[in-house]
């Protein structure tokens, strides 16, 4: 199931738009989406190989605190570069995770077109109120260039005339820019003065550069009367012309050029040279002098705006022209007995106020206002208000444009926007939310807002082709039909297909558009006058339809509002997908919930149950125990209260152990009876049933149980009986205080299991108390059995005893009697009392005829009195008037026979003896009397002792002879077998070898004269035949002749060493001299180093140890020569392992790397003459050396310092057998830690006789 899941959300995240990445804390990729591609370019493999998000994405997109505070980031707008090198703008939501393998999960979307959209969108309205503005500056502009122009020319025609003459004057003498050109032709500039450009704009190399450039930028109105007057200026001279020529901002400038033809004496013409003076100004003002009035005119009259007068006062229409007319559908006379307060519908004081601003700040713009035609209809205008000067008196001009096109651009432009703006609104609800309900709520509101119809529906097919509105956005007079179940066999049987194909129906009048009768009462029965119909279509099936209705009148339904339904029926298509695809995987992640939720109780369980179960292991403390279990149950449950209740034997009961709330009602060590509960529900708990209520006042309980429960507060509870084996010991109750509750089956599940396990600890708790008991019971036991035990004196044991009894039991006196069957009485022959003042038994003498105590005691009954007024005989009675109260007596017995008894009393009256005293004072009777017989078999042991231990020490003598003797018996055997061993292996090889060392010195002889003869050979016949070439290459002649004497050589070698060993060996082993026999002791350490030569060599772990021999002058020594080899073998290998042992310490005390020592590893053996009877072997290593303890054991046998099975710590023992014993010599060890070992061998020359 979890599989499938899981491949569901991989093809739902295949088919999603969105790109989901999932990454750990530290930006590293767990998961990516396939369609990683359609944004990025890269495919998914590329991506993981980018290995962080930051490369992706360019950098981090979230901020860590917030992210950490809120868990989600959204919106972020984010732009990237995709592979291909595009950019993208990506809007991606940012969310903490927990997903395994993941913690951040990114939800990417491409969003550059929709960007791109709004961008152009919003340019082009800014560009619409810009060219609006433009317009309108500009109409106020040249309106106050109008006003400005009317008020400078009475001025300017004054000062014209009076400054005529001054003012030509003044152009004459001011700077002129002056050029030449050529004659004929087009008349090319070749000079121009630098002063053009502030007269023209143009720089003079531009004149010069096109020979054009002054021809093409006169106007082309001028054009032909300047190139006549320029022929003239060939027959005159001399010529003067004025024209429009193009100044480089594109405005044309009037220019006055003076031009004078150049000749030179012969009459010839050189080139034409002249002036451009810019009349501009000058020629304005002559235009402006001689047209103002017909200028005023016309441009009152030609502009499109209407402009119109007013006077301030009576605001009279004064003049108005014929735009103003024709936008109002007035004549001029019938405007002009018309007011202000006539065309602007606004109230007096609007007008005033106006009024008082335009004169107030000389100008008033009004951006939009409504004027009233003559027809009564409104029309939109924009004015630009003004004061002037008209006929001597100031009037308020106005200038007033028609906007009605403005106005349903903006419109149109609004309704634009507003589409856009509802769809992309419902595309980002869709893509935020997956609650179908509430987007498809979302959309008809926000049509039925948009269109401004009465009803916006969803209509759902179903498969018989009838249909429900799912949802509804209705107008409050209109009948609301959400929910309506709706059945048109009309519309199943003509129009489903249709719609399935993608057809939109908008009916303007359902009575004019053709339907069948049946669809139109239909449409009538819900109040439809005109609607719009739109599919929504799923995977090519027809889920639905999107209806706009009409129900006030009919409506003719715009191509935008048809085109605003199409995409909103596509994305609701969409959303639907989406909420069905969520549905499903919410289904599925529902159904995995359930199961976590049931794996994570079971676990909860499974974990409080262990806990409990380890408690109860690793305590033995049932009230510890038991709290643990509350608190953890009423943290897990969430109860109020949690309690342990404990019966007593009549069944009433303390709670023992509770949990409870701050704000509950503590109840613990409450003692409760509750007689409803010891009649009805005892044997119910005892059989093991659990009771569940989820209301006590709905459960049918007994009144006096309700009420008992009422006043605990308690309104539901969960009680499991804690059984010891088949007893009903107690409850383990849940309560919930304040309100009802239902209790889950894990929940009764989880209480049983931990009462299973409480009444475990129960049990556990008891016997622990009992081995606790018998615990303390054995150690006063211990203590007496101690104390008694520590003296084997009568007298001793007797007053150690009373005391110790009278200490641990507390008792007022202790006592001993012992029984005398030969005077038949009973005597008390030790005591202890509690206090100083009691009096004193001690000697005191019982008669044992007539005694029926006695006569029990004999019987080794135990008896426990716990009053002594219960006496009838008179011997006893007359004891317990002397020590009345409670007594106990225990007979103290060996076997059958009765010593006497130990006795307790209570002086304090009657007193009930407990089993565990008598218990105690039994067993400390039966300790009392092994202490008896033990010191009465103590004398008889002493002697008994003596005799045994000088037995063993000649035993033991004995044994170490024994040992000693059959070790060497052992090791003589095994030198003696190692012996023969050798020398038979020598003998073996002695021969062969010697046939090899003979013959080898013959073998090179041959060789040599063999090798001759090649030679003389090769001398006398230098040029071989091919064959015998060939074989001496194949041979390599040369080489053989080289390496056969060396080879010989080294054989000759190699057998001479082994003849060197096999004397050794033979020397060594010494087998036929087992008697004492005069021997040369050198060889026979120089053979023992031959033997030991590869273990003296170098080693991957150590150098090689260096022998230095300092040999004296030593005579025959007569000895056991393979006994003395045998030591000189001992010696040396213990040096050996010394060095050996050292050398593997520094190894791993250097992990592994081998220094060089400092000075080498060497074993030094010297030998002198110390008399004319004696020698002396000092064999010497520079090991590690020995400690003094390990000295003074050095030669007892089985002593070693080497690991087990490296040595059997024999060799030392031995060789001090063979020096000492059998040579009469002397062995001895000389060492200090550190510094290496000599052990040193004094021999006498000749045995002594």
């Amino acid at each position: 199931m979890l599989g499938e899941s899981e491949t569901l959300h991989q093809n739902i995240l295949s088919t999603i738009s969105d790109t989901v990445l999932i990454t750990n804390n530290s930006g590293e990729f767990t998961f990516i989406s396939p369609n990683v591609n359609v944004i990025f370019g890269y495919s998914w493999e590329e991506v993981y190989k980018l290995g962080n998000i930051t490369q992706l994405l360019g950098k981090l997109v979230w901020d860590g605190q917030e992210l950490e505070t809120c868990g989600e980031i959204r919106n972020i707008e984010q732009k990237i570069i995709d592979k291909a090198g595009q950019e993208h703008i990506l809007l991606i939501n940012v969310k903490c995770v927990a997903i395994e393998g993941g913690t951040l999960l990114y939800s990417c979307r491409d969003i550059t077109e929709r960007k791109q959209t709004e961008d152009e969108l919003r340019i082009c309205r800014h560009c619409l109120e810009t060219r609006v503005a433009e317009r309108t500056v500009d109409l106020v502009k040249a309106n106050e260039q109008l006003q400005h122009e009317i008020a400078e020319r009475h001025r300017i025609e004054v000062a014209l005339r009076v400054t005529q003459t001054r003012l030509q004057h003044l152009l004459d003498a001011n700077p002129i820019s002056i050029y030449s050109c050529k004659v004929g032709g087009d008349y090319g500039a070749t000079f121009v003065s630098e002063n053009v450009t502030a007269q023209l704009g143009y720089y003079p190399e531009e004149f010069l550069a096109d020979s054009r450039f002054w021809a093409d930028r006169i106007h082309p109105e001028d054009a032909s009367q300047v190139f006549a007057q320029l022929q003239d200026l060939l027959a005159k001279g001399y010529q003067t012309i004025e024209y429009r020529f193009r100044h480089k901002d594109g405005s044309y400038r009037w220019m006055h050029d003076e031009l004078k033809l150049v000749a030179d004496v012969a009459g010839q013409e050189l080139e034409i040279v002249g002036s451009w003076q810019d009349i501009t100004d000058r020629k304005l003002s002559e235009e402006n002098l001689r047209e103002s009035e017909e200028l005023y005119r016309a441009v009152v009259e030609q502009t499109a705006d209407g402009i119109y007068l007013v006077d301030t006062v009576t605001r009279q229409i004064l003049e108005a022209n014929s735009a103003y007319l024709n936008l109002l559908g007035y004549k001029s006379q019938e405007i002009l007995q018309l007011t202000l307060d006539d065309i602007v519908p606004v109230s007096q004081e609007i007008l005033a106020a106006w009024m008082e601003q335009v004169l107030t700040n000389k100008h008033l713009y009004l951006r939009e206002v409504k004027h009233l035609r003559q027809d009564g209809s409104l029309v939109n205008v924009s004015v630009s208000i003004s004061p002037i000067s008209y006929r001597g008196r100031q009037v308020l001009c106005s200038v007033v444009r028609d906007i009605t096109q403005r106005k349903q651009a903006e419109d149109s432009l609004q309704t634009q926007f507003l589409k856009q703006r509802l769809v992309g609104a419902i595309a980002r609800r869709i893509h935020q939310s997956l609650n179908l309900e509430e987007i498809l709520n979302t959309t008809v509101a926000e049509v039925r807002h948009c269109l401004g119809c009465d009803r916006v529906i969803i209509f759902r097919l179903h498969d018989d082709g009838s249909g429900t509105v799912v949802v509804e956005s209705v107008s409050a007079e209109w009948m609301p039909i959400s929910g309506t179940i709706i059945h048109d066999c009309h519309f199943a049987e003509n129009y489903i297909q249709l719609y399935q194909q993608g057809r939109i129906q908008a009916i303007e009048d359902i009575y004019a558009a053709g339907l069948a009768q049946c669809h139109i009462e239909l449409l009538a029965q819900f109040q439809v006058r005109a609607n719009l119909v739109v599919p929504i279509v799923q995977e090519e099936e027809l889920w639905g339809l999107l209806v706009a209705q009409q129900c006030r009148d009919t409506r003719l339904w715009q191509v935008w509002e048809i085109d605003l339904l199409k995409s909103l029926a596509t994305h609701a298509a969409i959303a639907i997908h989406q909420s069905e695809l969520y549905q499903q995987a919410q289904i599925e992640i529902h159904q995995r919930q359930q199961v976590e939720i049931a794996l994570r109780q079971q676990f909860q369980q499974e974990r409080l149950v262990g806990a409990i179960a380890g408690r109860i292991r690793q305590s033995l403390n049932l009230e510890e125990i038991l709290k643990a279990t509350t608190g953890e149950v009423r943290q897990v449950l969430g109860t109020d209260r949690v309690i342990v209740f404990r019966f007593q034997p009549d069944w009433s009961g303390n709670v023992v152990v509770e949990s409870v709330s701050d704000t509950g009602l503590s109840i613990i060590d409450r003692n409760i009876y509750d007689p409803c509960f010891e009649k009805s529900y005892i044997l119910p708990y005892q059989q093991g049933r659990v009771k569940a209520i989820e209301d006590i006042y709905r459960a049918n309980l007994n009144q006096c149980h309700l009420d008992l429960l009422a006043k605990f507060n308690v309104r539901a509870n969960l009680v499991v009986p804690l059984l010891k084996g088949e007893q009903l010991w107690g409850l383990l109750i849940a309560h919930q205080c304040h309100e009802p509750r239902q209790w889950q089956q894990w929940e009764i599940d989880l209480l049983c299991a931990l009462a299973s396990q409480v009444a475990i600890a129960i049990q556990q708790s008891q016997l622990y108390e009992q081995a606790k008991s018998h615990l303390l019971r054995e150690q006063a036991l211990n203590q007496v059995t101690q104390a008694i035990r520590s003296s084997l004196d009568l007298n001793t044991i007797f007053s150690t005893a009373t005391r110790k009894i009278g200490e641990l039991l507390q008792v007022d006196r202790a006592q001993i009697l012992q029984y005398l069957p030969e005077q038949k009485l009973w005597v008390n022959v030790a005591e202890s009392c509690k206090y100083s003042c009691y009096p004193r038994a001690i000697g005191l003498a019982i008669p044992d005829k007539n005694n029926p105590i006695a006569q029990r005691l004999k019987q080794l009954e135990v008896l426990r009195i716990d009053d002594t007024n219960c006496f009838e005989d008179e011997i006893n009675l007359s004891v317990a008037q002397k020590f009345p109260g409670a007594w106990l007596l225990v007979p103290l017995h060996f076997g059958s026979s009765v010593w006497g008894a130990l006795g307790l009393v209570m002086d304090t009256g009657p007193y009930h003896w407990q089993d565990l005293e008598v218990d105690l004072m039994c067993e400390v009777a039966d300790q009392l009397a092994i202490a008896l017989q033990q010191a009465e078999l103590y004398k008889h042991s002493r002697t008994a002792e003596a005799k045994a231990l000088t037995q063993a020490q000649q035993l033991e003598q004995a044994l170490e002879k024994l040992q000693k003797t059959q070790t060497h018996l052992v090791q003589s055997e095994k030198m003696s077998s190692l012996g023969q061993l050798v020398a038979g292996v020598a003998h073996e090889i002695n021969n062969p070898v010697s046939f090899i060392y003979g013959n080898v010195t013959h073998a090179s002889e041959y060789t040599a004269d063999l090798l001759s003869l090649i030679k003389l050979y090769q001398q006398q016949y230098p040029h071989p035949t091919p064959d015998i070439q060939a074989a001496m290459e194949t041979i390599e002649l040369d080489f053989l002749v080289e390496d056969l004497p060396k080879l010989l050589n080294s054989m000759k070698v190699g057998a001479e060493r082994i003849c060197e060993i096999v004397r050794s060996l033979r020397n060594f082993s010494r087998v036929c001299e087992a008697e004492i026999k005069a021997v040369d002791i050198h060889e026979g350490i120089d053979s023992t180093l031959m033997i030991l030569q590869n273990r003296l060599r170098a080693k991957s772990d150590r150098p090689e140890i260096q022998v230095i021999k300092e040999y004296g002058n030593l005579p025959p020594v007569e000895c056991y020569a393979g006994q003395l080899n045998q030591v000189f073998m001992n010696l040396l290998v213990n040096a050996i392992d010394a060095i050996d042992d050292q050398y593997q310490e520094q190894l791993s005390c250097s992990n592994g790397l081998v220094h060089s020592p400092a000075s080498p590893s060497t074993i030094r053996i010297i030998t002198e003459l110390l008399s004319d009877r004696e020698v002396a072997i000092r064999i010497a290593d520079n090991g590690p050396g020995m400690t003094l303890q390990i000295q003074q054991q050095l030669f007892d046998p089985f002593f070693t310092t080497k690991p087990v099975g490296n040595g059997t710590g024999l060799g030392l023992s031995i060789s001090y057998q063979i020096v000492v014993e059998k040579h009469r010599g002397q062995i001895q060890c000389h060492s200090q830690l550190g510094q290496g070992a000599e052990f040193v061998i004094q021999i006498p020359l000749k045995p002594e006789s």
